[in-house]
């Protein structure tokens, strides 16, 4: 379920998107996956330790399209939800949608087939690092 809502500000608009965490919502802390992967780190993102959001500028396609997003989660009560805050678009086409859910859900490991890409990867990446040791 997808919902989208425009907030009016000043001058520019915020296209609010809601993400249901599906099968990451028992035990998901949105803090816990942006602080221990190092995305706070990154060049452009930010972690805002007062709000719990995370704001990361994402390139969405077909057609290319830069925004900013800001990414929360509510109170425990209701942790089954991400707020995604759109900066720099009135409207998302459905391609525009499927790709910031996509690329979202693929940063923060959302589902299960994500999170096991990520350990095979570091799986393969280690076991080339300590065979490349061993060869030395």
């Amino acid at each position: 379920m997808l919902k989208e809502q425009e907030e009016n500000g000043n001058s520019s608009s915020i296209l609010l998107v809601e993400l249901p965490l599906g099968e990451a919502t028992e035990g998901f802390e949105l803090e816990k996956a942006i602080c221990s992967d190092g995305l706070f780190m990154l060049a452009l993102n930010h972690w805002d330790p007062i709000s719990h959001s995370f704001s990361h500028p994402l390139c969405l396609t077909s057609p290319p399209l830069t925004v900013n997003v800001c990414i929360s989660q509510p109170p425990i009560f209701s942790s089954s939800t991400l707020y995604l805050r759109i900066y720099g678009a009135s409207s998302l086409s459905p391609p525009h949608r499927h790709s910031l859910l996509n690329q979202v859900s693929r940063m923060l490991r959302l589902s299960e087939s994500e999170e096991n890409n990520v350990r095979e990867f570091h799986r393969k990446k280690h076991y080339k690092k300590k065979k490349k040791q061993l060869s030395i």
